[in-house]
């Protein structure tokens, strides 16, 4: 992301954990970030990929920060191969909780479960890369909003205009130009069938 020779002081993962113990049944971290953004890891996550928290971050020769780089946020080693989703860059974050995996995906699960499996595609990639800033069902930040509620994903029509929108959105230079490492056109198709039983319901 154009950041190399950026310091961060951070602290492991599981060092907080170990401070903070979950309580019983909860298995995973939500945060959520500064501009009404929100994230989930599970615990296992960041074991599995040696996740860390950067508590400060200074960019080379005092070069500018994006705006959305900001501590709290979460690091992942690149020798970690972690999955490249956007779900796994949180940064800006105030606050921390924990939560339990399946009850905070439940209120989408439970109306994917009456749906083609064809739409599990698109299912994966919004709550990995979407549900960080666009909220469904009441779940997810609100920095984007409801995509259900701004297109007509019922319709062929409003899922065309959805992906238009979203080319012209995340893949511009400024401020959204990172989601195009994440996602790209035939990802967002997917992403508008999957919404679309949304907008059914």
């Amino acid at each position: 992301m154009g950041l190399k020779g950026t310091k961060l002081t951070v602290v492991p993962f599981y060092r907080m954990i170990e401070m903070f113990p979950p309580p019983t049944n909860m298995d995973s971290i939500l945060m959520d970030g500064d501009d009404d953004y929100q994230a989930i890891i599970s615990l296992d996550q960041g074991k599995k990929y040696d996740l860390y928290w950067a508590t400060k971050i200074k960019t080379s020769h005092g070069g500018k920060k994006p705006d959305w780089m900001n501590p709290l946020a979460l690091v992942v080693p690149n020798s970690s191969n972690p999955p490249d989703v956007e779900r796994f860059l949180p940064a800006n974050i105030k606050n921390l909780r924990y939560a339990q995996w399946k009850n905070y995906y439940k209120p989408v699960t439970v109306v994917l479960q009456k749906s083609a499996r064809k739409v599990q595609a698109g299912f994966e990639a919004f709550v990995n890369d979407c549900l960080y800033c666009h909220s469904l069902k009441g779940i997810g930040g609100n920095k984007g909003g409801d995509l259900t509620t701004k297109f007509q994903l019922a319709l062929k029509s409003g899922q065309k205009r959805f992906v238009k929108a979203f080319g012209i959105k995340h893949y511009r230079e400024g401020k959204y130009a990172s989601m195009g490492e994440f996602a790209h056109s035939k990802k967002a198709q997917k992403i508008a069938e999957f919404l679309s039983i949304f907008s059914k319901n």
